[in-house]
């Protein structure tokens, strides 16, 4: 087989998403293996935001079912770019 990802054991860390969710801040991905350090940015609307938030669509689904309206988003919210 071989290739580049043969043998290999890769550790990588991913801190602080529901505070850099809800704040709309950059995400930092750390590879723990090689020592290195990524900015992950993302664009997300509202609704997507509350999803990844309370676990997944069925759960956001069963949150707000029967409430006839909208949640509102956690202070802070703010919708940043995609430039990954």
């Amino acid at each position: 087989m071989g290739g580049r990802f043969s043998d290999t054991l890769r550790a990588l860390a991913l801190a602080a998403v529901r505070r850099s969710l809800e704040w709309g801040e950059s995400l930092t991905l750390r590879n723990l293996t090689k020592g290195r350090t990524l900015t992950l940015r993302y664009h997300l609307s509202e609704r997507q935001g509350w999803i990844l938030l309370v676990g997944g669509l069925i759960s956001y689904l069963k949150a707000w079912q029967g409430r006839g309206c909208a949640p509102t988003f956690p202070r802070g919210w703010r919708e940043t770019s995609l430039n990954v």
